[in-house]
């Protein structure tokens, strides 16, 4: 068996694992994959914040979708992954350059928000991940600076001292602890 073949056999074992709620697995996969798709994103974007944050929404994409990876109907996981990665990069530019900007769009009034008495669902399940025991007070700390202070992993890392790869881990394994809960909430 051919080195190549070996190593997309290793992945599909850990998509087959983690498509069956092993978190250790999905971490493992994301872990093995980001640099397939650091390459794929880097060589698209134009800044090392850009190509994290980018990397950050493949990862997210890949534990939304990774129930719905078939090998027979997607090929091999690998090629998944990179028409997943392509599909983001091009949404990303497609956003960046058709987008008014925030004062632009302040001017024509579609800012304008409505009032209103009831809580975003949204924003209060988001409430209830950060107030949750099952995160790690690191996890929760990471989660809330990516989402409520709209901070990218490189800034997230500078504020906390420690590495990208450390903000990534703990993002990573957030997700996964997350998915599982969500998955398990539906059944």
């Amino acid at each position: 068996m051919h080195k190549n073949s070996r190593y997309v056999a290793h992945i599909e074992r850990l998509v087959a694992r983690a498509q069956d709620g092993d978190a250790r697995a999905l971490e493992r996969l994301l872990g093995e994959t980001t640099p397939l798709v650091r390459r794929i994103v880097g060589s698209r974007t134009e800044s090392d914040d850009d190509r994290d944050d980018l990397v950050h929404d493949v990862q997210m994409r890949v534990c939304a979708k990774l129930g719905q990876y078939e090998r027979r109907a997607h090929g091999h996981f690998l090629a998944w992954l990179t028409v997943v990665t392509r599909r983001i990069v091009i949404d990303d530019h497609r956003r960046r350059t058709t987008r008014l900007s925030y004062e632009q769009e302040w001017a024509r009034g579609a800012l304008v928000a409505a009032p209103s008495d009831e809580p975003d669902p949204l924003i209060e399940r988001l409430r209830e991940v950060l107030a949750s025991e099952r995160l790690t007070p690191a996890q929760r700390e990471v989660l809330a600076a990516r989402f409520t202070l709209d901070q990218d992993c490189r800034t997230i890392a500078r504020e906390r001292g420690c590495t990208v790869g450390t903000v990534y881990k703990l993002l990573t394994q957030a997700y996964a602890r997350i998915r599982a809960d969500l998955a398990r909430d539906e059944n």
